[in-house]
């Protein structure tokens, strides 16, 4: 009877998700570690099969990755629909827990302005705000959050066999939100998607390129949508850092960084329990993207 258990992953929005398991270990056959077992998710449709792909994935080669997975697709056979995954498969937990994980990130963006708002302030008293502000009122595809969670049973159980899951989902806003799982972290970006085609769409971004970062956010037993979740940091992509920076800055930037993991989420004002609150500096203009990214997801 368990085999017949549906798990329902339908969503009003479009999504895309592609989830690569992990090779086989146990095989001697050198070949057989370059083949995965996928499932591509494309809207209401799941298919599954087998691609091949190079033998370790990085982080790095998740910007090639699915455009090779796109070319292979052929090689897919329709799998299930998304509102009735079998509880059986493979793929059921990490895509029931992936999609529970994105609901809780998009949530946690949307708490994050006052957090961000201190944290300029904090920077404004030691010189770097004007460069933080840049920064965060820019292009919001030029940034991407860190989410770090608990390795429990309910985790592991989920994640255990995944090499990489990639979802994108298409707000009728216009907005596309990124969740992106590897090695234990999840991230997550936003970006305009203005002109995008969405079938035809397979971009992701290089979240492997930090640049510099700030933890804003530390949840030492989760939170309600996601017990598991322990940290929240953004990053900026480091081709996007200000080419302005000397050394003596970037020094500045790693010490405060270190000092802010500390800082930061140890601060009364920053506790998820604590009532949200204006920050003494109020920037010129709008210096938070999820300003500009979670106002218009919850239209």
């Amino acid at each position: 009877l368990e085999y017949f258990f549906l798990n329902n992953l339908s969503s009003p929005m479009y999504m895309q998700t592609y989830c690569i398991l992990k090779p086989n270990a146990k095989s001697e056959n050198e070949k057989s570690k370059n083949i995965r077992d996928v499932l591509f998710r494309f809207g209401s449709w799941c298919y599954a099969g087998q691609v091949q792909l190079v033998p370790k994935l990085s982080l790095s080669d998740l910007p090639h990755v699915i455009p090779a997975l796109r070319i292979q697709q052929s090689k897919l056979d329709f799998y299930c629909e998304a509102s009735e995954m079998p509880g059986k498969s493979i793929f059921a937990p990490p895509m029931e827990y992936a999609a529970r994980a994105s609901a809780a990130m998009e949530n946690e963006l949307s708490l994050s302005e006052d957090a961000l708002c201190n944290l300029i302030s904090r920077l404004a008293m030691m010189g770097l705000g004007d460069s933080v502000n840049q920064w965060l009122d820019g292009d919001p595809s030029q940034s991407f959050f860190e989410f770090s969670f608990a390795q429990d049973k309910a985790s592991s159980d989920a994640h255990n066999d995944v090499e990489l899951i990639a979802t994108k989902c298409y707000n009728p806003n216009g907005l596309i939100t990124m969740a992106i799982y590897f090695e234990g972290i999840y991230y997550l970006s936003v970006s305009d998607g203005e002109g995008e085609q969405s079938l035809l769409d397979c971009k992701f971004p290089d979240v492997a390129a930090k640049g510099r970062g700030y933890q804003i956010r530390s949840y030492p037993s989760g939170v309600a949508e996601w017990p598991q979740l322990r940290k929240v940091s953004i990053w900026q992509h480091v081709a996007a850092m200000d080419e302005g920076l000397d050394n003596n800055t970037r020094k500045v930037m790693f010490w405060f960084f270190r000092l802010s993991q500390y800082k930061l989420c140890s601060s009364p004002q920053l506790s998820p329990h604590t009532p949200t609150h204006k920050c003494a500096h109020t920037p010129t203009h709008n210096t938070n993207f999820c300003i500009f990214s979670f106002d218009r997801l919850k239209r």
